[in-house]
Parts: C-alpha cells; structure tokens; sequence
C-alpha cells in the first residue's frame, strides 16, 4: 500500500496547493500564466517518457539504450523550447504580467528538473515498482506550499517563487533517486541494438504527441478566454487527475507490468475503479447543487471527465502490453477532429469553458472506447461510448444557444 498511500499524499499537497493559488493569491493573469506554461513543460515529458519510453519498456518491442539516452536529452530541450514559446503567446496576447520573466526563467529551470525525476520514475513503474512514480510530485508540492505562506506583493511574485521552489523539490527528489539507483535495473535492461521493426516507436510517438499537443492546444484556447479561466480549467485537470492517478499510478504497475501474461486483472481493476469515480463524481455534482447551481454543468461534465480519463488511463496501460503499436492509429485522428473543432468552436458567441472541459473529457472517452474495443472489453467500451455522446450533445448545445 506504499504505492497509494504515498499517490494519496501527493495528490492532497496537490490540491492543498491550488487552494492556497486560489485564495492566498487569487485567480488572475499571473496564476493563468504559470499553469499555462507548467502544462506546456510537462508536455514533452508527457510525449517522450509517458507516452513513448513507458509503452517500449512494456511492449515486446523494446527501447534501446540508444534511445533511452536521446529521450533524456530531448525531453529537457523540448519543454525549455515550448515554455520560451508559450511565454511569447502570452505576451503576444498581452496575458502575461510584468513578471512573465521571472516565471519564465522558473518554470525552464522546474521543467528540466521534473525531465530527471519522470525519467527515473517512468522506468521504475514498468518495472512494477509504482512508488516513485506515485509521489513524482510530492517534495515539490510540499515546498510549493510553504513558499505560499509568505506574503509576497503581488500574484507574479508567488507565482515565480513558487515555481522556483516546485525546481527545488525536484533537484532533491533526484538527488535522492539517484542515490538509490530507482530504475537503473529496468533501463539497463533496455537491448543495445534494435530487434525488428521499429514502427512501434513511430506509432506510440505519433499517439503521445497527438494527444498531449491537443490538450495543450486547449490551453492555448483557453487563453483567449476571460481572466483566470485557464486557472479553473487546470483546476478541473487536476481534480480529474489526482483522482484518476490515486487509482491508476499507484496500483497499475502492480497489475499491468513487464510480467503480466493476461488482461483479465486489469479489467478486474477497470470495473473496481469505474463505481469508485462515479460515486466521486457524484458527490462533486452535488457539493455543486449546493453551493452554486451554476456550477451543475460543469460539474456533470467533470464527472463525465473522471471516468473517461480512468477508462482511457486503463486502457492505454493494457494496450501497451498486450496491443500492437498501431491499435492507437484511429484514436489519433479522432483526438486531431475534436481538437480542430474545439479550436472552430472557439469562434462562437456561446463558446466556454464548459466547452473545452467537455472536448477533453471526449478525447479520453474515445480512446478508452476504441482501445477497450480491441481489448475485448465490449461492456465498458459501450459504457464510454454513451459517456461520450452525453459530452457531444452538452458540447452542440452549448454553442447552440447562440444561434
């Protein structure tokens, strides 16, 4: 229980951290500006170890050293390049603040430092060990926390503080890594030279890239919307995720790693999780019934959201192991359609974040119900599927309303 134990602390310091953003600091350009650029450095972390490195550790396909060593390096480059460009967005759109600089240089300097643990932490959990990969962010949410105590004189100020101590966090949890050589066994592993073909790589890069640069794109969206909204939308994307990694990161690798044979304890864990998120779920519609009904809506969708991000969670980590490399093909092309009509939508009068929470919440149903489908798992698959036209038919009327 190390595993969740460890999951479920990292979320709460998490979440304890985006309640003191948000009303220690409060939501305004500042705090858009971090959580944009934080999502577009973890970005290529999530491309290159998430979505590339983890599944060729699972899969028979096997990463080489070779290119264990330029995911290292590129990972690190990649995120620098795409904050340097999300910091001339903001300021192209005049949503960044006087002290876009200084969070700039911050989140540079915590992205390249979250490349070392992720690297270390990915190659860990394929390995079936999910302690490092739970806690990932622990030491630096903890941190994070206590640099919010201060009383700083502006929003930027916290913002760049903070984000200099989540980079501190990171160098000690490295350090500590490192000393203990987490995930040095599995990546030495890794065969020097290729065996076979090695499209597998291709098809798990185009699928990472596909799907994390589209939830990216919707940041970008989101900027264009009214001030702090790309705050609230990190705020769901992290309600959604701290539930789902509870789950997902902290037991998965127990029950999908280099070793397991069949599906069956996998879909096991689906339909353990799927009730657990529905009663979750619940449970927000109805705090928000009582505290804003308003907030129905979107919370309906984000209960629609935890589930689909679960199933997808799931069953992207069973279709690492037991699915050829190409079982993500139809998946990509869909996930390019809703990003390009959520970027269509933003044209409308009526265009919100409902609108936004709902496309992402359609891009993990609809890879959970394709890659559920060529699992096998018809029930849940046809269960998601209905999550995702409930999504499609809020989505039409929301922007309906305007016509």
């Amino acid at each position: 229980m190390r595993g969740p134990l460890v999951s479920i602390a990292s979320q709460l310091t998490g979440l304890i951290q985006l309640a003191a953003i948000l009303f220690l600091v409060g939501a305004d350009n500042s705090t858009d500006s971090y959580f944009y650029l934080f999502t577009l450095g973890l970005t290529p972390i999530l491309i290159l170890m998430v979505g590339l490195m983890y599944p060729l550790l699972l899969n028979e396909e096997r990463i080489t050293l070779g290119g264990l060593r330029r995911i290292r390096w590129a990972a690190p480059a990649s995120s620098g390049a795409l904050v340097l460009g999300g910091s001339i967005w903001l300021s192209v759109t005049d949503s960044g603040g006087p002290w876009l600089g200084y969070l700039t240089l911050a989140v540079i300097t915590n992205s390249v430092a979250q490349c070392a643990v992720w690297f270390r932490a990915v190659a860990a959990e394929a390995g079936g060990d999910p302690l490092w990969i739970s806690g990932v962010a622990l030491p630096a949410n903890i941190l994070a926390v206590v640099s919010l105590i201060f009383p700083w004189p502006n929003s930027g100020a916290a913002m760049a503080a903070m984000t200099f101590a989540l980079a501190l966090g990171n160098l000690m949890l490295y350090v500590v890594m490192r000393r203990r050589q987490v995930g040095v066994v599995v990546l030495q592993e890794s065969p020097a030279t290729r065996v076979g073909s090695a499209r597998g790589s291709y098809w798990f890069l185009g699928k990472a890239s596909v799907g994390y640069a589209g939830q990216a794109t919707m940041q970008s969206i989101a900027v264009t919307l009214p001030a702090s909204s790309v705050t609230f939308l990190n705020l769901a994307n992290k309600i959604v995720g701290a539930a789902s990694s509870t789950f997902v990161n902290a037991l998965m690798p127990l029950v999908i790693n280099q070793s397991t044979e069949t599906t069956a304890s996998g879909r096991k864990f689906l339909r353990l999780s799927l009730p657990i998120m529905a009663l979750g779920g619940g449970a927000l519609i109805v705090i928000a019934a009582v505290v804003n009904p308003e907030l129905i809506l979107t919370s309906i969708i984000v209960t629609c959201w935890l589930l689909t991000s679960t199933a997808a969670a799931v069953a992207q980590r069973m279709a690492f192991r037991f699915l050829d490399a190409n079982a993500s093909r139809i998946s990509m092309a869909v996930i390019l359609v809703v990003t390009a009509a959520a970027a269509a939508s933003a044209l409308s009068p009526s265009f919100s974040l409902n609108v936004l929470l709902g496309a992402l919440a359609i891009m993990d149903g609809v890879t959970a119900a394709l890659l559920l489908w060529a699992l096998r798992d018809r029930t849940v698959s046809a269960i998601v599927s209905i999550l995702v036209a409930c999504l499609v038919y809020i989505w039409i009327a929301t922007l309906w309303s305007s016509i």
